[in-house]
C-alpha cells in the first residue's frame, strides 16, 4: 500500500501547477526510477499537459522506461510548438527504437525542422542495424538539409565508412551549408577535439553580466566583499531577469553566508526568480551535504 501511496506523491508533484521547476524534475526521476508499471501512464498523460516543461519531462520520461504504448504520444509531439518539447520527444523515440518508433523518427527526419532532424540523426547514430543505412542513404538525398542533419548523426559513428562520408562531404557537396557542417565534423573526427578543462565559476568580479549591470548603475567593481554586496544588491534590481540572474549566480557560488536571501528571493512576485532562487539553495545545499538550516528569524 507504500508503494501506491508514494507514487500518487510523485505524481503530484510532477503534474502539480505553479511547480518549482527543480521538484519537477526530481518527481520525474523517482517516477522512472520507481520501475512502477503505472509510469507510462502518469508520463502518456503528462505529454498531453498544457505547461511546456510537464511534456519535455514526459517524453524524456518515457524514452527512459522505453514505454512502447507512448509511441503515438511522442509522435504528434515532434509537431509540438515548443522546440524542447520537439527535442525531448525525438530522442525518446530513438531510445525506444521500435518498428512503430523509427517509422516516427524517419517521417519527421525527412519533413520537420532543422533541429529535429539533427536530433533524430543523432538517435540514428546509436542504432547500428536501423540507423546507419538511413544516415548513409540521407547524406545522398537531393535534400540539403537532410545531407546536413546526415553529417549531424554520421560524425557519431566510428566506422572507416563515416570517416569517408564526412570527408566526400566536406569536399564535393555543392552546398556551402552542408561542406560547412562536413567540415567541423572531419576536424572533430580525424584531429580530435581540444581537451575540454571544467572550470569553476568565476568570482562576482569577473562574471561579465554583473559588471554590465554595475556599469549601467555607475557603481565601482571591487573585488573581494563589495562585489559580493552587488551580487546581492542586484536581487532587489526592478528587473526580473536581472534578479533572477543574481539568485542564479549566488547559487553557483554555493556561500553559505547568502541563504537568507535567497530564502527571502522565494518571495519574489516573478516565477522566473522563484524558480531560480530555489535552483539556487539546491546548489548550496549540495555543497553542504545536509539540509539546509531554517531561514533566520
Amino acid at each position: 500500500p507504500w508503494r501506491g501511496h508514494v507514487l500518487r506523491l510523485f505524481s503530484q508533484s510532477f503534474i502539480v501547477p505553479n511547480q518549482y521547476p527543480l521538484v519537477r524534475k526530481r518527481a520525474a526521476a523517482a517516477l522512472v526510477a520507481a520501475r512502477d508499471p503505472s509510469v507510462g501512464f502518469i508520463f502518456r498523460k503528462a505529454a498531453r499537459s498544457a505547461d511546456a516543461l510537464i511534456r519535455t519531462l514526459a517524453c524524456l520520461g518515457l524514452g527512459a522506461i522505453g514505454d512502447p504504448d507512448g509511441i503515438g504520444d511522442l509522435g504528434a509531439l515532434l509537431q509540438d510548438r515548443e522546440s524542447d518539447v520537439q527535442l525531448a520527444s525525438a530522442m525518446a523515440l530513438g531510445v525506444i527504437a521500435t518498428e512503430a518508433a523509427l517509422d516516427a523518427m524517419l517521417q519527421a527526419f525527412t519533413s520537420d525542422s532543422e533541429p529535429v532532424r539533427k536530433a533524430i540523426a543523432e538517435a540514428f547514430a546509436a542504432l547500428p542495424d536501423q540507423g546507419h543505412p538511413t544516415l548513409y542513404d540521407a547524406v545522398h538525398s537531393d535534400d540539403m538539409l537532410m545531407r546536413r542533419a546526415a553529417v549531424m548523426g554520421i560524425r557519431r559513428i566510428r566506422a572507416n565508412w563515416a570517416r569517408s562520408e564526412i570527408y566526400r562531404t566536406f569536399l564535393r557537396d555543392e552546398e556551402w551549408y552542408v561542406r560547412s557542417a562536413a567540415e567541423t565534423a572531419f576536424y572533430e573526427t580525424h584531429l580530435g577535439q581540444a581537451a575540454r578543462v571544467v572550470e569553476s565559476y568565476p568570482l562576482p568580479e569577473n562574471t561579465q553580466w554583473l559588471n554590465e549591470w554595475a556599469a549601467r548603475r555607475g557603481e565601482a567593481m571591487e573585488p573581494g566583499d563589495q562585489a559580493l554586496q552587488l551580487l546581492i544588491l542586484a536581487l532587489r534590481d526592478n528587473e526580473p531577469q536581472i534578479r533572477a540572474l543574481a539568485a542564479a549566480t549566488l547559487g553557483q557560488l554555493r556561500l553559505l553566508d547568502t541563504l537568507n536571501v535567497l530564502y527571502q528571493s522565494l518571495l519574489d512576485g516573478h516565477d522566473q526568480v522563484r524558480s531560480a532562487s530555489f535552483e539556487a539553495l539546491a546548489d548550496v545545499q549540495m555543497r553542504l551535504g545536509r539540509p539546509l538550516p531554517a531561514p533566520a528569524r
